[in-house]
């Protein structure tokens, strides 16, 4: 990968464009830098799409700690939260922080991303950049994966190209309005894509973030190269559902109707359950999966009426598990993590004993086309030992009851 010059950043044209901006506090005026306001922004509407994609929730508290903030933008980083929220204004202040706290907590104001005019910015401050390396390199050295293996994702990085032009033609078909937020998204990642500015993170919950992690499949089936070869591209149907299932086969008990268990098995294993839930609502299959997610990863008195119908002491035994783990965030996370060994551990260290290139989108695998019948292979297999174990997990459940 080329050496990063400077980092695709969307912010306000207002911001980049313009006289300089002077911000007043107390008896104290100072000139903003750009490039710090800018990567701040970036950073704040980054950290709420990455909040809003896991608790499918719109108003998401955002944490900002002023001890990050000033080592990364200086002693005048709270001349820059000002600005935010006051021109504008993108954010709003919810909370104070306590004595012994060092976050204020803030509201991202997302519809004014959709109304104001967003331009990308290469931000090409030195000390953005670095810091940007910094992250980089910190993730990939606390990952919970093998060093070996994940110096083997990234280097197949490289070897990943992108019709660019091709992409962001598409792209515009998919998002007739340019300033919402999920063009931003792929467009970026195409810029990065084309300019061989590939990143990787690894997070604490098991899960791999790269470019390709953003982009739509669309884009990914029709544009993107492996050694210029088109990718094709395996996943797991009904992905969450099944990692669900085997967490509660791990924690069965007697409120668990074993009928109700059986079905709930067979609709996640014959990937019915969202054609089930569509059915009910009177929606598509698409548009079900929300539902399910929100109610699953969402608050303790969340609620999904298809799922309370088909399977109720099911639904009980998700609200007791949220309950009992004291924060109902942590399944995401507890689902994710066993998301990311069955991929990461199961499938990609066989593809990387075999010099397979390729690269990972959550719960699926990209390979060129010429390597996809032996990776489907791989994957039918080791998805089949996975859902035998829940089945054993089960059945020696059950068995133990007699």
């Amino acid at each position: 990968m080329e050496e990063i010059k400077y980092l695709n950043q969307l912010v306000p044209k207002d911001f980049i464009c313009g006289p300089p901006i002077l911000v007043q506090k107390k008896n104290k005026t100072v000139t903003l830098k750009k490039d710090y306001l800018c990567d701040l922004f970036h950073d704040i509407h980054n950290s709420y799409l990455k909040l809003r994609d896991e608790t499918k929730e719109k108003d998401i508290p955002i944490p900002l700690s002023s001890t990050v903030l000033k080592k990364k933008y200086g002693e005048y980083y709270s001349f820059y939260i000002k600005y935010l929220l006051e021109v504008g204004p993108y954010i709003r202040l919810i909370r104070n922080y306590n004595t012994g706290e060092n976050c204020n907590t803030y509201k991202f104001l997302y519809w004014k991303v959709e109304t104001n005019e967003m331009v990308i910015y290469q931000n090409r401050s030195n000390k953005m950049v670095t810091n940007y390396k910094d992250l980089l390199s910190s993730s990939l050295g606390s990952s919970i994966y093998p060093k070996r293996l994940i110096n083997s994702i990234k280097g197949n990085l490289q070897f990943i190209t992108i019709e660019k032009e091709e992409a962001i033609d598409y792209l515009k078909i998919l998002y007739p309005n340019q300033n919402d937020s999920k063009y931003f998204k792929n467009y970026i990642s195409i810029l990065n894509i084309e300019e061989k500015d590939s990143y990787l993170i690894s997070d604490d919950h098991g899960r791999i973030h790269t470019n390709f992690t953003i982009l739509k499949r669309e884009i990914r089936k029709q544009f993107l190269r492996i050694d210029g070869e088109l990718i094709r591209e395996v996943d797991i149907s009904c992905s969450q559902a099944l990692f669900f299932l085997y967490v509660l086969s791990k924690n069965l008990d007697k409120h668990i109707v074993q009928k109700e268990l059986a079905l709930f098995q067979d609709d996640v294993f014959g990937n019915k359950l969202y054609n089930k839930m569509a059915a009910y609502y009177g929606i598509i299959r698409d548009d079900a999966k929300p539902i399910f997610y929100k109610f699953l990863f969402g608050r303790t008195n969340g609620k999904d009426e298809a799922f309370d119908k088909f399977y109720p002491t099911i639904r009980k035994f998700i609200r007791r598990y949220k309950i009992q783990v004291g924060n109902y965030k942590l399944l995401s996370h507890e689902l994710q993590k066993l998301e990311g060994n069955f991929i990461f551990n199961g499938i990609c260290k066989e593809l990387t004993k075999l010099k397979i290139k390729y690269f990972t989108v959550h719960d699926s695998i990209c390979v060129k086309a010429s390597d996809y019948d032996l990776m489907a292979k791989i994957f039918e297999n080791k998805l089949n030992d996975f859902k035998q174990e829940i089945r054993d997990n089960i059945q020696n459940y059950y068995s133990g009851l007699n």
